[in-house]
């Protein structure tokens, strides 16, 4: 299942929120040969958000984001997510970006960093 809303707004707002499920099951005999299935699901949930300035020259992005993974016990770890970024376009054709990420996981009450990072890129388009 899978649903996601767009806006956008007389103000240069737009933003996006999506809800996914996905439900795996697998069949398979145990060690006395009787039919057995596992099932995992997965949930993710975004939601993000775009804002112009200066007739669209500057865009804003933001974001957070959810997501299982797909264990049905209290074993499972979740993710949660952040994003920050802007677009930049210098002159015409010409644009800097930015963008960040943090990834944290939580498991049996514990926080770690999953991932970061950022990224800058200065593109022309020909």
């Amino acid at each position: 299942m899978s649903i996601t809303l767009s806006t956008r707004f007389q103000i240069p707002l737009k933003t996006t929120t999506a809800f996914n499920r996905t439900k795996i099951i697998i069949p398979y005999l145990d060690e006395n040969n009787s039919p057995r299935k596992q099932e995992n699901s997965w949930t993710s949930f975004s939601t993000s958000a775009q804002y112009s300035l200066f007739k669209n020259k500057l865009r804003f992005r933001s974001g957070l984001d959810f997501m299982t993974n797909g264990k049905t016990d209290n074993t499972g770890t979740q993710l949660y997510g952040s994003k920050f970024g802007f677009d930049w376009d210098i002159i015409n054709k010409l644009t800097l970006s930015f963008s960040s990420s943090i990834r944290m996981n939580s498991s049996n009450d514990e926080w770690n960093v999953n991932s970061s990072g950022f990224n800058t890129t200065l593109g022309y388009r020909f």
